[in-house]
């Protein structure tokens, strides 16, 4: 079985349940972040097939954590880019 396809058991079985409580305190629940992950993963075989790699800013919110699972479910190397290295 594949990360993907546990990754949608939890969500059919716990789909009206909290998944996550971001950091501003609103809480994501396991359909709504399946939904995103799933438009995002289409959005990375659509437009960026090819690409071995996907650079990805991590600002420690939901997007952050919905383009990472995205990209492992999309077969894809995540790189990610912390935006408060270099900042002094």
């Amino acid at each position: 079985m594949s990360l993907y396809e546990d990754f949608l058991k939890i969500v059919s079985k716990y789909s009206d349940s909290p998944a996550i409580k971001s950091f501003d305190g609103k809480t994501i629940y396991y359909h709504e972040l399946e939904k995103d992950v799933d438009l995002f993963v289409k959005y990375i075989v659509s437009e960026l097939g090819d690409e071995e790699y996907i650079g990805i800013v991590d600002d420690q919110n939901y997007l952050a954590i919905v383009s990472i699972i995205a990209t492992i479910f999309a077969g894809k190397n995540i790189i990610l880019v912390d935006p408060r290295l270099g900042r002094k």
